[in-house]
């Protein structure tokens, strides 16, 4: 398996491209994600101002990390953070085309863009509950996919020999403090 990351700064975007190819004679499992972490004062400090725009027309019911398999549809609501001391774990799914996420504190502070250009069918959304950050997770596959049986719908992609996979994320902070 090859594995390539690759960045693009441009127009106050940062653009993530990351690649897997099977250069083996037989199908490999894959999972692409990407884990990128905002610092909280970014968006002023106070994760219980903060709103969560997700896309996506339905959710995975977690057991923990696990999804159970179930899914639940929900509607475009923003999502609300919890305090620090507690945490938060929500993962979208039937994403679209292109999807944006973002992450909006209160007037005065930046706005976190995330757009989901390629290979991404699943969100992950976190907030750690002793850590003042927020994660948005783009993920080819659904959270727990390894531990998942080869064949079910949320887990591992079969990658054929010679294919290549890309996940294509673009993420940009408007606004702020000066």
């Amino acid at each position: 398996m090859r594995l390539r990351l690759a960045f693009r700064l441009a127009q106050g975007a940062l653009t993530v491209r990351l690649a897997a190819t099977n250069e083996g004679d037989e199908a490999a499992p894959v999972g692409l994600g990407l884990h990128p972490y905002f610092a909280l004062d970014v968006l002023g400090g106070d994760r219980t101002v903060v709103r969560a725009a997700l896309p996506g027309r339905s959710e995975h019911l977690l057991d923990g990390p696990i999804p159970t398999g179930e899914r639940r549809t929900i509607d475009d609501s923003p999502v609300a953070l919890p305090p620090l001391g507690q945490s938060l774990l929500r993962a979208r799914t039937d994403l679209g085309d292109r999807a944006t996420a973002a992450l909006t504190g209160p007037p005065g502070t930046a706005r976190i863009t995330l757009t989901l250009a390629e290979g991404c069918r699943h969100l992950v959304l976190f907030a750690p509950p002793q850590q003042p950050s927020i994660s948005l997770e783009p993920h080819g596959i659904a959270p727990g996919a390894a531990s998942q049986p080869p064949g079910h719908r949320d887990g591992l992609v079969g990658l054929a020999p010679q294919a290549t996979i890309q996940l294509v994320a673009t993420i940009a902070v408007d606004g702020g403090r000066d």
